[in-house]
């Protein structure tokens, strides 16, 4: 990427892109392109493409694991494609899923639940039913992979709009992932044909894998259901695309945790009559609980240590964010800080003020701890409403990009460029807090509402 585009956000980025004219006319078997390819370029720029980094030996081993999994499942009225990541285990060994629980447990017995899990899932989910791992499909599309380029219309204007924007993709060979889309579109189409559902839903709906899902229901006249699983703000591209482009590869509604996250959502991506704002699940549940367990952990660290700091990690910051710590805690020996990792890599464990956190959920911390340091973590809004402040660490503009706008409405966030700015936040004694509603209450009903009064 160049100095210039160095200095600039991904939000202006983008729309000096759809500045491009009739940018909606450029289109493969009738679908305007730039609708999903949007997320796949901001993916490939913030290096979030993963699932092609999966050895194909893992995604067979998983498809024919035992628990799966049936690989020619029942018509079901119902489909559910969520995230391991949103998964957590509860009581008696069953697993839970952190936003969508109570459309399983409205929808359980006709409903088929889809998992995305790049290592393995083998648990059991509360009240669901059939299972199916999103392997499945990848395996299907590989082996009915074809070499038969799409045919674009006007693909020199995108390939101009691209390379003059300098993206740093070296030549970005979007003519490949068009083909992907197309491919999984037909397995799509011929998998939903046999389920034949009233209606999916779906945990994050941008990748280019849940656009052609949805894509493939619009052609089939079935709704579709997002369902928000992180942080909605300006900064977010996904949910705001500056022109008109139509609307096949966008879902029919979208859940939301509350009124604050819908505001950002624009018409060019859904209609505002087609959003719902429902709360979160897990958040409900937490605070209705207190963890003993990790209730005595920070009271027993606090004999040790002046102040709390969670540090709530994300995959593609995760070394960058870890490095800040460790200078953190070098230069903080009397601050504790309670790393909670994606990954297992980047650990320095010769700090004594460094605990490496596996038996805990974030949401066992929550009105525990003094800080919660990260990058973009939704899990700062969860602090934020409980009166714990958030620093966030400004790698790549990230932070920037999706809690600028945030920031302007909370007095207790910080944004810092650097590890000497982050010490004069942890250090002050005092803070202000005021922020808006990030979360609405009562999500059983809220979901209960939607689901019998509007999508049934």
């Amino acid at each position: 990427m160049s100095t210039n585009q160095l200095n600039k956000s991904t939000k202006t980025i983008f729309c000096e892109i759809e500045q491009t004219p009739n940018l909606q006319n450029i289109t493969s078997n009738g679908v305007p392109v730039w609708q999903f390819l949007r997320n796949v370029t901001y993916s490939k720029i913030q290096n979030l493409d993963i699932d092609d980094r999966i050895p194909i030996q893992v995604k067979i081993k998983k498809i024919l694991s035992p628990k799966s999994w049936s690989l020619n499942p029942k018509q079901s009225d119902y489909v559910l494609f969520t995230d391991r990541n949103e998964l957590v285990e509860s009581e008696n060994g069953l697993y839970i899923d952190k936003i969508a629980q109570n459309i399983i447990n409205a929808l359980s017995k006709k409903m088929l639940i889809v998992v995305n899990s790049l290592s393995g899932f083998g648990g059991t989910i509360k009240n669901g039913n059939s299972y199916l791992d999103t392997s499945y499909f990848h395996f299907k599309r590989r082996l009915n992979n074809t070499n038969k380029k799409p045919v674009i219309n006007q693909k020199e204007k995108l390939r101009h709009a691209l390379d003059n924007i300098s993206l740093g993709l070296e030549k970005y060979q979007f003519e490949k992932d068009i083909q992907l889309f197309f491919s999984y579109h037909s397995i799509f189409n011929d998998w939903l044909s046999r389920i034949n559902p009233k209606a999916v839903f779906i945990n994050c709906g941008y990748s280019l894998f849940h656009q052609a899902l949805i894509y493939s229901c619009s052609k089939k006249n079935i709704k579709t259901v997002e369902l928000q699983h992180g942080l909605i703000s300006d900064g977010h591209i996904q949910y705001s695309p500056t022109i008109d482009m139509g609307k096949n590869t966008f879902p029919d509604y979208l859940l939301t945790f509350s009124d604050y996250h819908s505001k950002f959502i624009n018409n060019n991506f859904i209609n505002s009559a087609n959003i719902y704002p429902i709360g979160h699940y897990y958040r409900e549940q937490k605070k209705k609980e207190k963890n003993s367990k990790s209730t005595q952990m920070i009271q027993d660290l606090r004999k040790k240590y002046n102040k709390i700091i969670l540090v709530s990690s994300q995959n593609i910051i995760e070394k960058e964010l870890f490095n800040s710590v460790q200078l953190l805690a070098e230069r903080r020996p009397n601050y504790a800080f309670i790393l909670k990792q994606r990954e297992d890599s980047y650990l320095n464990l010769n700090y004594k003020n460094i605990i490496v956190d596996h038996n805990h959920s974030i949401y066992d911390f929550i009105n525990l701890v003094d800080v919660n340091l990260s990058c973009f973590s939704t899990s700062i809004l969860e602090f934020l409403s409980n009166k714990t402040i958030g620093v966030l660490m400004d790698f790549g503009n990230l932070a920037s990009d999706y809690y600028a706008t945030i920031k302007k409405d909370c007095n207790n966030i910080f944004i810092c460029q650097n590890t000497q700015e982050a010490l004069s936040i942890l250090d002050q004694k005092q803070y202000d807090y005021n922020n808006p509603e990030f979360y609405k209450d009562n999500n059983k009903q809220n979901i209960e509402s939607f689901l019998f009064n509007i999508l049934l």
